[in-house]
């Protein structure tokens, strides 16, 4: 299709790119970006394949400049933001990761994944109250307020499961934050016991064991 075109075509280029990156052929996409950039550097999907090729060579601030390029041509596009989000946070800047989060649910208010992501990274940043209110009101959205608890536990262990390995500190911190709003919630208790029971806190984890014991 490409090949029909009457001029190297920046948007095809970009696709077949992250077709190509899709399939894990990364010089064929090199090659189609390289090319595409030659055709038009400000293509909004060019900066998406760029943003992509970073993402899979580990370079978090290509990733953010070329997601930042696509969003100057088009702000509203929430894909590049959640994208953005992600390599800010990988590289330590959780106030611009949540930034971003923030203005996902301003363009999407009815979306739970957007307001499930954004109440994620408050999480991740200790602001455990707030993350407890964004959660309230996507569970109003999807009218069923009363599923408000069960969503934040779920959301608190999604996030402490996903830290365990990498960041055992932070994941006991995510569920101590969430335990102080839904106090002896035995699930939580029992996550917990076992992060705390690998880091050698063979005290606080039979700390949350008794409790947990006591409330079942």
């Amino acid at each position: 299709a490409i090949a029909g075109l009457p001029s190297p075509h920046a948007n095809a280029l970009a696709n077949r790119a992250l077709a190509h990156l899709a399939l894990n052929d990364l010089e064929k996409a090199r090659a189609d970006i390289a090319a595409g950039d030659a055709a038009d550097p400000n293509d909004t999907i060019l900066f998406h394949a760029k943003g992509r090729l970073a993402e899979i060579e580990g370079d978090d601030l290509e990733a953010v400049l070329a997601f930042s390029g696509a969003l100057r041509s088009w702000p509203e596009n929430t894909h590049a933001l959640y994208r953005r989000a992600a390599a800010y946070e990988r590289m330590g800047q959780s106030a611009r990761a949540l930034t971003d989060l923030e203005r996902v649910t301003t363009l999407q208010p009815q979306d739970t994944g957007a307001s499930t992501a954004l109440a994620t990274q408050l999480l991740r940043m200790g602001r455990a109250e707030e993350a407890y209110e964004q959660v309230g009101r996507a569970a109003q959205t999807i009218g069923y307020p009363g599923a408000k608890v069960q969503i934040f536990i779920g959301i608190a262990q999604s996030l402490a499961s996903s830290l365990r390995d990498s960041d055992p500190v932070k994941a006991e911190a995510v569920l101590t934050n969430v335990l102080a709003i839904e106090t002896d919630f035995p699930a939580l208790l029992i996550d917990r016991a076992s992060i705390r029971n690998m880091q050698g806190d063979t005290q606080g984890a039979a700390l949350d064991l008794a409790r947990f014991r006591e409330l079942t």
